[in-house]
């Protein structure tokens, strides 16, 4: 099966940041395809979202295909209320609000929200790379979602 990205944030001129949310902790896999997608696609800043951590990676463009691809770091995300998934007994359900609530939270800092509420470290690195996309670019899903209705408790 193909890699689809759940969110995806693009700026006029192109520039792209293309987001992948997990339910559950980041495995390697899920990052070594993260990367994958990248550089096939020439996509130069990935993240993947836990209810754990972020990661975020960059294209340096110093290599070819993934090897060019650089994590530049993982961060815990405790205290980010908005990244505190629901508690669901259905899987799939719960993956699907976690999304949904990730994506309204880079809505809400794309709209120029404070990041003083975030660890430093994670806010440090939001700041240099991931603010100037969310805040020049439209955060949107990159596919369909079950319909919001279904998502509400």
């Amino acid at each position: 099966m193909a890699f689809e990205p759940d969110i995806l944030v693009q700026t006029a001129d192109g520039t792209t940041l293309v987001i992948e949310v997990k339910a559950r902790p980041i495995s390697k896999d899920a990052s070594a395809t993260l990367k994958q997608y990248m550089s096939g696609m020439r996509i130069p800043l990935g993240m993947l979202v836990s209810p754990g951590t972020i990661s975020l990676y960059r294209d340096t463009y110093r290599g070819t295909g993934e090897d060019s691809i650089r994590e530049i770091g993982t961060y815990p995300v405790q205290g980010i209320e908005a990244l505190t998934p629901s508690v669901s007994t259905n899987e799939a359900r719960a993956g699907l609000l976690f999304e949904a609530a990730v994506q309204s939270w880079l809505e809400t800092l794309a709209a120029g929200a404070p990041t003083a509420g975030l660890p430093p470290a994670l806010r440090d690195a939001f700041e240099q790379h991931v603010l100037p996309i969310l805040r020049d670019g439209q955060v949107r899903a990159a596919g369909p979602r079950k319909h919001s209705q279904s998502l509400n408790p």
